[in-house]
Protein backbone atom coordinates (compact mmCIF):
# COMPACT_ATOMS: atom_id res chain seq x y z
CA UNK A 1 0.00 0.00 0.00
CA UNK A 2 3.00 2.22 0.72
CA UNK A 3 3.90 2.41 -2.76
CA UNK A 4 0.73 2.97 -4.06
CA UNK A 5 0.56 6.19 -1.59
CA UNK A 6 3.59 7.28 -2.74
CA UNK A 7 2.38 7.28 -6.45
CA UNK A 8 -0.44 9.30 -5.37
CA UNK A 9 1.27 11.45 -3.93
CA UNK A 10 4.16 11.78 -6.07
CA UNK A 11 1.14 12.37 -9.20
CA UNK A 12 -0.68 14.98 -6.62
CA UNK A 13 2.84 16.84 -5.89
CA UNK A 14 3.07 16.95 -10.29
CA UNK A 15 -0.20 17.95 -10.82
CA UNK A 16 -0.27 20.78 -7.76
CA UNK A 17 3.74 21.78 -9.39
CA UNK A 18 1.80 22.24 -12.69
CA UNK A 19 -1.40 23.78 -11.93
CA UNK A 20 1.38 26.59 -10.04
CA UNK A 21 3.17 27.00 -13.23
CA UNK A 22 -0.16 27.10 -15.32
CA UNK A 23 -1.81 29.44 -12.97
CA UNK A 24 1.40 32.25 -13.02
CA UNK A 25 1.65 31.95 -16.30
CA UNK A 26 -1.83 32.70 -17.07
CA UNK A 27 -1.80 35.55 -14.52
CA UNK A 28 1.89 36.62 -16.61
CA UNK A 29 -0.15 36.58 -20.22
CA UNK A 30 -3.27 38.68 -18.41
CA UNK A 31 -1.01 41.66 -17.56
CA UNK A 32 1.03 41.45 -20.34
CA UNK A 33 -1.75 41.59 -22.61
CA UNK A 34 -3.75 44.40 -21.01
CA UNK A 35 -0.38 46.54 -20.80
CA UNK A 36 0.07 46.84 -24.35
CA UNK A 37 -1.72 50.05 -26.15
CA UNK A 38 -2.81 50.08 -29.76
CA UNK A 39 -3.26 53.55 -31.35
CA UNK A 40 -6.50 54.04 -32.42
CA UNK A 41 -6.68 55.89 -35.74
CA UNK A 42 -9.10 57.88 -37.87
CA UNK A 43 -8.83 59.16 -41.02
CA UNK A 44 -10.76 61.73 -41.54
CA UNK A 45 -9.73 63.65 -44.94
CA UNK A 46 -7.64 66.86 -45.55
CA UNK A 47 -8.49 70.22 -46.37
CA UNK A 48 -6.24 71.79 -48.92
CA UNK A 49 -6.27 74.92 -51.48
CA UNK A 50 -4.75 77.23 -53.72
CA UNK A 51 -5.25 79.95 -55.19
CA UNK A 52 -4.26 81.98 -58.40
CA UNK A 53 -4.02 85.54 -58.67
CA UNK A 54 -4.78 87.48 -62.15
CA UNK A 55 -4.61 91.03 -63.11
CA UNK A 56 -5.57 92.26 -66.55
CA UNK A 57 -2.87 93.31 -68.67
CA UNK A 58 -4.51 96.17 -70.16
CA UNK A 59 -5.96 98.66 -67.78
CA UNK A 60 -9.10 100.01 -69.78
CA UNK A 61 -9.23 97.10 -71.86
CA UNK A 62 -13.19 96.56 -72.46
CA UNK A 63 -15.63 93.99 -70.97
CA UNK A 64 -15.60 90.85 -71.21
CA UNK A 65 -11.59 90.40 -70.63
CA UNK A 66 -10.41 87.39 -72.67
CA UNK A 67 -8.43 84.94 -70.87
CA UNK A 68 -5.03 85.36 -72.94
CA UNK A 69 -5.75 88.86 -71.39
CA UNK A 70 -4.67 87.67 -67.70
CA UNK A 71 -1.60 87.85 -66.16
CA UNK A 72 -0.33 85.86 -63.25
CA UNK A 73 0.15 87.94 -59.77
CA UNK A 74 3.05 86.77 -58.05
CA UNK A 75 3.82 89.27 -55.67
CA UNK A 76 1.36 92.41 -53.86
CA UNK A 77 -0.91 94.59 -55.96
CA UNK A 78 0.62 98.09 -56.27
CA UNK A 79 -1.49 100.66 -58.32
CA UNK A 80 0.14 104.17 -58.46
CA UNK A 81 0.09 106.68 -60.89
CA UNK A 82 -3.47 107.11 -60.67
CA UNK A 83 -5.73 108.61 -63.78
CA UNK A 84 -9.05 109.69 -63.20
CA UNK A 85 -11.12 106.48 -65.30
CA UNK A 86 -8.31 103.66 -65.09
CA UNK A 87 -10.07 100.66 -64.59
CA UNK A 88 -7.82 97.40 -63.04
CA UNK A 89 -9.36 94.19 -63.06
CA UNK A 90 -7.94 90.88 -61.53
CA UNK A 91 -9.71 87.29 -61.99
CA UNK A 92 -8.86 85.15 -58.37
CA UNK A 93 -9.32 80.90 -58.91
CA UNK A 94 -9.59 79.53 -56.05
CA UNK A 95 -9.53 75.61 -56.17
CA UNK A 96 -9.88 72.66 -53.37
CA UNK A 97 -7.26 70.40 -53.46
CA UNK A 98 -8.14 68.35 -50.72
CA UNK A 99 -10.58 65.42 -50.54
CA UNK A 100 -13.36 67.01 -48.06
CA UNK A 101 -15.57 69.93 -48.87
CA UNK A 102 -14.78 73.14 -46.96
CA UNK A 103 -16.77 76.23 -46.53
CA UNK A 104 -14.81 79.35 -48.52
CA UNK A 105 -14.19 82.72 -47.23
CA UNK A 106 -12.40 85.25 -49.28
CA UNK A 107 -11.00 88.45 -47.37
CA UNK A 108 -9.12 91.31 -48.64
CA UNK A 109 -6.63 91.84 -45.75
CA UNK A 110 -4.89 95.03 -44.14
CA UNK A 111 -6.18 97.35 -46.62
CA UNK A 112 -5.01 100.64 -45.69
CA UNK A 113 -6.72 104.02 -44.95
CA UNK A 114 -5.19 106.01 -47.70
CA UNK A 115 -6.63 109.61 -48.42
CA UNK A 116 -7.67 108.44 -51.96
CA UNK A 117 -10.49 105.73 -51.09
CA UNK A 118 -13.53 108.21 -51.85
CA UNK A 119 -11.81 108.15 -55.53
CA UNK A 120 -11.67 104.36 -56.11
CA UNK A 121 -14.58 101.94 -56.36
CA UNK A 122 -14.30 98.26 -55.54
CA UNK A 123 -16.67 95.97 -58.00
CA UNK A 124 -16.88 92.34 -58.04
CA UNK A 125 -18.77 89.54 -58.81
CA UNK A 126 -20.71 86.61 -56.92
CA UNK A 127 -18.30 83.72 -57.18
CA UNK A 128 -18.58 82.16 -60.55
CA UNK A 129 -20.14 84.74 -61.61
CA UNK A 130 -19.25 86.96 -64.97
CA UNK A 131 -21.02 90.17 -64.07
CA UNK A 132 -19.66 92.84 -61.23
CA UNK A 133 -23.04 92.67 -58.99
CA UNK A 134 -21.49 94.59 -56.14
CA UNK A 135 -19.96 98.23 -55.92
CA UNK A 136 -18.36 99.58 -52.96
CA UNK A 137 -18.12 103.04 -53.39
CA UNK A 138 -15.76 103.91 -50.88
CA UNK A 139 -12.77 101.71 -51.15
CA UNK A 140 -12.99 99.67 -47.68
CA UNK A 141 -10.30 99.61 -45.24
CA UNK A 142 -9.23 97.17 -43.03
CA UNK A 143 -10.08 93.57 -44.18
CA UNK A 144 -13.01 93.33 -46.05
CA UNK A 145 -14.51 89.42 -47.40
CA UNK A 146 -14.98 90.03 -51.10
CA UNK A 147 -16.82 86.23 -51.45
CA UNK A 148 -17.65 83.27 -49.67
CA UNK A 149 -19.37 79.84 -50.52
CA UNK A 150 -20.89 77.52 -47.67
CA UNK A 151 -19.12 74.25 -49.16
CA UNK A 152 -16.56 74.15 -52.37
CA UNK A 153 -16.22 70.42 -53.08
CA UNK A 154 -13.47 68.61 -53.46
CA UNK A 155 -15.03 66.93 -56.48
CA UNK A 156 -13.24 67.65 -60.11
CA UNK A 157 -15.41 69.76 -62.14
CA UNK A 158 -16.79 71.07 -59.07
CA UNK A 159 -13.60 72.00 -56.64
CA UNK A 160 -13.24 74.87 -58.30
CA UNK A 161 -14.33 79.03 -58.06
CA UNK A 162 -13.50 82.23 -59.88
CA UNK A 163 -13.78 85.42 -58.25
CA UNK A 164 -13.83 88.53 -60.65
CA UNK A 165 -13.06 92.40 -58.87
CA UNK A 166 -12.52 95.23 -60.08
CA UNK A 167 -11.04 99.08 -59.02
CA UNK A 168 -11.78 101.76 -60.74
CA UNK A 169 -10.62 105.36 -60.64
CA UNK A 170 -13.49 107.67 -59.68
CA UNK A 171 -13.62 110.91 -62.41
CA UNK A 172 -13.65 112.96 -59.21
CA UNK A 173 -9.81 112.76 -58.76
CA UNK A 174 -8.00 116.13 -58.04
CA UNK A 175 -4.33 116.93 -57.97
CA UNK A 176 -4.04 116.59 -54.63
CA UNK A 177 -4.40 112.81 -55.39
CA UNK A 178 -1.84 112.45 -57.73
CA UNK A 179 1.40 110.84 -56.33
CA UNK A 180 -0.99 108.28 -54.18
CA UNK A 181 -0.66 104.81 -54.53
CA UNK A 182 -2.70 101.05 -53.40
CA UNK A 183 -1.32 98.43 -52.21
CA UNK A 184 -3.16 95.17 -51.91
CA UNK A 185 -0.48 93.05 -50.22
CA UNK A 186 -2.59 90.38 -48.69
CA UNK A 187 -5.38 88.08 -49.52
CA UNK A 188 -6.13 85.82 -47.67
CA UNK A 189 -8.30 82.43 -48.57
CA UNK A 190 -9.98 79.96 -45.70
CA UNK A 191 -11.08 76.86 -46.42
CA UNK A 192 -12.79 75.26 -43.30
CA UNK A 193 -13.82 71.94 -42.32
CA UNK A 194 -17.64 71.43 -42.45
CA UNK A 195 -18.98 70.46 -39.10
CA UNK A 196 -20.03 67.18 -38.72
CA UNK A 197 -24.54 67.40 -37.93
CA UNK A 198 -25.81 66.36 -34.45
Amino acid sequence: MKGIEKKKLGVLIVGIVLSAVTLMTSIFAWFANTRVDHPIIFTTGNIDVTATLYKADNVNISEPVPNSSYQLVTGPVVIDNLVSGDVYRFKLVVKNTGNIPGNLTITLMNLPNITIKDTIRLKYSDLNGTTYTHTQETFPINNFIIGTQASLSPQSGLNEVILYFQIEVKTNLTNAHYGQSLVIDHIEIKLEQIPPSP
